[in-house]
């Protein structure tokens, strides 16, 4: 995973992700996981050794809403990470796509230096 030196930023920053993804600039999302892939998060970032096959492919998944992030909380004890994107290439699927997500925006990377976990936030 990406350490802050190793981020690959793409230059500019937008705190709107739509806006961000449109000018293919930075941006802040949300990553949810099990406590036990927070532990792999936490030590090594983001990997893409341990993405799942979701609906935009094979990458690093992250959402503006953290309704949406929240979802991939499996466990008792939930995490999420906010990090920040770099969304050049990124995939993106919500209300304004033809992606089943209806409800929330969800945007996918697919190279380790386009995330960086900024801080982690244990939910009660």
């Amino acid at each position: 995973g990406a350490t802050l030196r190793g981020f690959a930023s793409a230059g500019s920053f937008d705190i709107k992700p739509l806006q961000a993804h449109a000018r293919s600039g930075d941006t802040l999302l949300f990553h949810g996981c099990s406590q036990e892939a927070a532990t792999n998060v936490m030590a090594t970032g983001l990997l893409l050794s341990f993405a799942a096959q979701g609906m935009l492919g094979k990458g690093l998944y992250g959402a503006p809403d953290p309704r949406k992030s929240v979802q991939y909380c499996k466990s008792a004890n939930k995490f999420m990470f906010i990090c920040r994107y770099n969304l050049a290439g990124a995939q993106h699927a919500g209300p304004s796509t033809q992606h089943r997500n209806t409800l929330f925006d969800e945007f996918c990377v697919y190279r380790e230096a386009q995330v960086v976990v900024l801080w982690a936030v244990k939910l009660a």
